[in-house]
């Protein structure tokens, strides 16, 4: 499975679309199909150069989609993704 995000790219005028393979779930972690994300400010700003981040940082947060990977009692469900639990990578 292949997936398109939207990535920080200052060089390139500020945002990039590109095809990444999403990493299998580790236990306790989900695969989310993304049916929308929201774009911030902040976003504005790292994509702008304006905020430090490394070139490749997906940006887009507050997302909902349906749980394609992982639980398999939680495959198929629609959720919400909670921006404020960073996993720190």
């Amino acid at each position: 499975m292949s997936t398109r995000a939207i990535v920080a790219a200052p060089a390139e005028g500020g945002f990039a679309c590109i095809e990444r393979r999403p990493p299998r779930p580790r236990e306790g972690e989900l695969t989310v199909a993304l049916s929308a994300a929201g774009i911030c400010r902040t976003d504005l700003f790292v994509a702008r150069g304006q905020l430090p981040a490394r070139t490749g940082l997906v940006l887009g947060h507050e997302a909902s989609g349906v749980v394609v990977d992982g639980d398999p009692s939680r495959v198929g469900q629609r959720v919400v993704v909670v921006p404020t639990l960073p996993c720190g990578r």
